[in-house]
């Protein structure tokens, strides 16, 4: 009974009940319960950005539905909060933003969330380059560096 009661503890805190698409391209926003509404719009803005980036630079957006998890606790995998304590990263379940991080309410507070939304995109840039197969296993980062420099060339645009 502990055991029924602390998972359903645990998955009324961390599940990502909202979903939300963003209209004309493949990406899906989730939400988890409590979310104070600012960032689902910056995430909103970051996917559109992100799309639009993706179709100038690579002629095409992502070809796979991708989710940003707008999350609140650090859990956007069911271990996650145990690992890295970034504050964004993109992986096989797609992107993760944690919400609650002062840097990123920071990002998000500070000239109209231009940073946020910058992270965002760069987070999304790495979910095309997975795409194309230019990513490599976690151990085996041969390119990191062009992979990292190809994410934040958005930001040099502005």
């Amino acid at each position: 009974m502990v055991v029924l009661a602390v998972a359903g503890w645990w998955f009324a805190r961390n599940a990502f009940l909202e979903t939300v698409a963003v209209p004309g391209t493949k990406l899906v926003l989730k939400t988890q319960l409590e979310d104070d509404g600012r960032s689902l719009a910056v995430g909103r803005r970051g996917a559109v950005a992100a799309d639009r980036w993706l179709r100038e630079a690579f002629g095409h957006p992502l070809q796979d539905e991708t989710a940003i998890r707008l999350a609140r606790t650090a859990n956007c995998v069911w271990i996650d909060g145990f690992g890295d304590q970034a504050t964004a990263w993109s992986g096989t379940g797609g992107v993760c933003v944690y919400t609650s991080r002062p840097l990123w309410r920071s990002m998000r507070a500070q000239d109209g969330g231009r940073d946020a939304v910058a992270l965002v995109v760069h987070e999304v840039i790495h979910e095309a380059q997975r795409e194309l197969g230019c990513v490599d296993e976690p151990d085996r980062q041969r390119f990191r560096w062009l992979m990292e420099g190809t994410a934040v060339m958005e930001r040099t645009r502005r």
